[in-house]
């Protein structure tokens, strides 16, 4: 069984990190993945990142005080919950209580549980064992392994410092992964335009019936428009169709757009360059 353990920020990542190793010890079928250790060298990043959550129907969100409102930890729980209507998404807490969130933040949708709480931990793992596939396994026998590994694990999270002066912002793909997407975006124009050559046919346009919807389709690759392009924006792509905008980050010509399309693909949008238009 796959679990998806998204973190952003130092103390969210040893939280990650430490969760991965114990889970194994707890649920010796499980699969824990965090970004910083199974993505391995020379993969796309970003790829790899919207495979792993599409494919992962179980999720844990590593949340401390300073991380409760990192745009990249809100944009996995949210890609988490999204994939499919069988995603389980758990947030665990370390420094913090679920009165602590932001009144109206995406992540106080989800069920809490407290990191240091072994009670609350336990509903945590026997909630993922029940969904498993193993869940016909002696329940008897994971709390026996759950009991010999939790000492070590919350002595471990107590000594996480909650609020480090070298607290490391969200993640972010390197300028190698980026040029490698934008290639990959500029492979999928060029298919689309010989496709459509050999077709001999004209391009398609966007057309929106103004007797079912009054908005108008803008291009979205000038720069007054690619300023307007929020959380939450809809696009419609020349290949992927229509999809809104889960994440926003950078500005002006390097501003990205990670989107989520209505054909269940998730793409990392240049939208300087992008075949986009925005739905207004």
């Amino acid at each position: 069984m796959k679990i998806f353990i998204s973190w952003s920020g130092t103390p969210s990542h040893e939280m990650a990190l430490l969760l991965r190793e114990w889970l194994v010890r707890v649920l010796q079928y499980s699969e824990p993945f965090v970004s910083s250790k199974d993505i391995s060298k020379g993969a796309q990043w970003l790829v790899t990142i919207s495979e792993q959550l599409t494919d992962t129907t179980e999720g844990i969100v590593c949340v401390t005080p300073s991380n409760v409102e990192a745009p990249w930890l809100n944009y996995e729980a949210g890609a988490l919950a999204k994939t499919t209507g069988q995603t389980a998404v758990r947030t665990v807490l370390l420094g913090l209580g679920p009165g602590d969130l932001p009144a109206g933040a995406p992540l106080s949708n989800f069920q809490h549980t407290d990191g240091l709480d072994p009670e609350e931990m336990w509903s945590l793992v026997e909630s993922i064992h029940l969904r498993s596939e193993a869940a016909g396994a002696s329940l008897e026998r994971i709390r026996w392994a759950f009991d010999q590994a939790w000492p070590e694990l919350k002595a471990s999270l107590e000594t996480i410092e909650l609020h480090p002066e070298d607290n490391k912002p969200d993640r972010s793909p390197d300028e190698q992964s980026l040029i490698k997407d934008v290639l990959q975006e500029v492979k999928s124009i060029s298919m689309a335009v010989a496709a459509l050559g050999q077709a001999q046919q004209p391009p398609r346009k966007v057309v929106i019936d103004s007797a079912e919807q009054s908005s108008r389709v803008v291009p979205a690759n000038d720069r007054k428009t690619v300023s307007r392009v929020t959380v939450g924006t809809r696009l419609h792509h020349q290949s992927f169709g229509e999809g809104i905008v889960l994440l926003v980050e950078g500005a002006g010509d390097k501003k990205i757009a990670h989107t989520q399309f209505d054909n269940g693909e998730k793409k990392r949008l240049l939208l300087r360059y992008a075949p986009v238009a925005v739905l207004d």
